[in-house]
């Protein structure tokens, strides 16, 4: 059997670019866990329809989808709820590929966390960075497209915290975040979370993310390497060149960034992307789709997350979603389900049960 490569032996990291999908790099140290609880990788693999060998290379592409699924099942079998959370402290900041070598050589924690989030879809396309500045403080957080797949929720709290792991690499163990914020509801056990980021909590959150001050932005990053920084900002930038993204994407992104600010027009997230109204049009159009089709999917993929990991009440969820009113919310949920909010909530939330108690018996 050849030896597993990690990310630490890399001689130089790759320019791959996902194309749906996601390197399976962040997911390596779950290997170790699951042995850690007396399992073998092969039976959650298995369940997951990941072979094994995949884990060889940090490079190697899956589907979101399938790695979703890999921590909802190592969740359940090893009796971790918070799996993913605990995968993504086990990791390092080269467990994100390129990106990760790139932001340890970022001259400021401000160019770092800037970095993190305009490259990211070098990890994979379908994760969306959040980078949101307040006065005071920057929030530095993480979606997926469909959220409401199966371990999507584990997915976006490992990235929460190798995220938190890597800025401890860059600014010294003693440093912690100045709030988490986790969309899922407050869980029965809060003790992991509280060991993992060692900060204050806030759950049934709006968004996943860390909660930075603005005043470390422009902190040095010790044993950065200004010419290897140099060097790896032109690899991954003849990676962006090799590999464009679909406009769809870029347009998605922005509106789900502008959705915290309420509903977002058209002309609003043209002028986000430095473009007018009728180009973003044109190049939705070329692509096959418009700005509403977008509009309503992703209001529905983040409405099925909230729904269902959190016990937020549908006026929250109405709000955070750009609607004014409860009702228009429960119209416009019923017209993409076909059922109401309480009763997509109730019977996805059954299912879930149900899958539970179907691995506890495997």
């Amino acid at each position: 059997m050849p030896k597993r490569r990690t990310d630490s032996e890399l001689d130089e990291p790759t320019i791959r670019t996902p194309p749906q999908g996601m390197r399976i790099g962040p997911l390596v140290p779950a290997l170790d866990l699951i042995r850690r609880e007396g399992l073998l990788v092969e039976q959650v693999c298995a369940l997951a329809d990941i072979a094994v060998s995949l884990f060889d290379d940090p490079d190697a592409i899956i589907s979101y989808e399938s790695a979703g699924l890999f921590l909802q099942k190592a969740a359940r079998l090893t009796g971790l709820p918070c799996f993913g959370l605990l995968v993504g402290a086990a990791g390092t900041p080269s467990s994100m590929g390129l990106v990760g070598f790139l932001i340890q050589h970022a001259p400021t924690l401000g160019a770092a966390v800037h970095d993190l989030a305009l490259y990211l879809h070098h990890q994979g396309r379908r994760g969306v960075p959040i980078l949101d500045r307040a006065r005071e403080v920057i929030a530095l957080g993480y979606t997926v497209m469909d959220v409401s797949a199966p371990g999507m929720g584990q997915l976006i709290e490992l990235a929460l915290a190798l995220w938190d792991r890597t800025l401890r690499k860059l600014l010294g163990d003693d440093w912690r975040a100045g709030e988490v914020l986790l969309s899922r509801s407050r869980p029965d056990d809060v003790a992991p979370y509280r060991r993992v980021f060692d900060a204050p909590l806030r759950f049934d959150s709006e968004v996943n993310a860390l909660l930075l001050p603005t005043s470390l932005m422009d902190r040095r990053i010790k044993g950065a390497d200004p010419a290897l920084y140099r060097y790896l900002k032109r690899q991954i930038e003849t990676a962006e060149a090799m590999n464009s993204r679909p406009f769809v994407e870029d347009v998605s992104r922005a509106i789900r960034l502008s959705l915290r600010q309420g509903a977002p027009t058209a002309d609003d997230v043209a002028r986000a992307l430095g473009l007018n109204k009728r180009t973003l049009t044109r190049r939705l159009a070329a692509e096959d789709s418009t700005f509403s089709e977008l509009l309503s999917g992703i209001r529905f993929d983040m409405a099925k997350r909230l729904l269902l990991s959190s016990t937020m009440p549908l006026s929250e969820i109405a709000l955070l979603l750009g609607y004014s009113e409860a009702s228009a919310f429960t119209r416009a949920f019923r017209d993409w389900s076909g059922e109401s909010p309480q009763q997509w909530r109730s019977v996805h939330r059954a299912l879930d049960l149900r899958d539970l108690l179907l691995d506890s018996a495997r």
